[in-house]
């Protein structure tokens, strides 16, 4: 079983933000709209890439690993302790005002601590709340629910 889906960084997202706060402190202190405008620059660049990472998970009948950008992670099944599949708020649109979601994938490893990747889910607050049954057969659907399903399969 291999998918490849679009990994949200939260780490990159940060990164981005602390580097854009400081060039705008220092903008402030030397009053340069160079300094403005490059901060603007890296706030979006930044949010872009780490909600665009390419990232894929491939598993067979001993083990999962996924690659997020750069990073491979193999995790074999008797290892797992446990895994979960949810469906998390993941932000706001506030010209919308619509609520953004994520389907994350956790997966907790005996002897570390957990795994865990998400991936936008492209559903609406009021599908959720008035369109429940075609809310339900989308998560069931989702990769990660498959793979979660693949991977309790093979461990039991």
């Amino acid at each position: 079983m291999k998918e490849y889906y679009t990994h949200k960084s939260s780490l990159i997202s940060q990164c981005s933000l602390m580097l854009a706060l400081t060039l705008a402190i220092i903008g402030g202190f030397t009053s340069s709209l160079v300094c403005f405008v490059i901060t603007f620059a890296v706030a979006l660049i930044g949010s872009y890439i780490s909600s665009h990472i390419p990232a894929s998970f491939e598993a067979d009948d001993e083990k999962v690993t996924f690659v997020k950008g750069i990073i491979k992670k193999s995790i074999d099944y008797k290892d797992i302790k446990s895994i979960r599949c949810e469906v998390v708020k993941d932000g706001y649109i506030m010209i919308a005002g619509e609520m953004l979601y994520a389907v994350e994938l956790v997966i907790i490893i005996k002897g570390e601590d957990e795994f865990k990747t998400s991936t936008r889910f492209d559903v609406t607050t009021d599908m959720i709340l008035h369109e429940p049954k075609e809310y339900k057969k989308l998560v069931n659907e989702h990769k990660f629910t498959r793979l979660k399903k693949y991977i309790d399969d093979k461990r039991s």
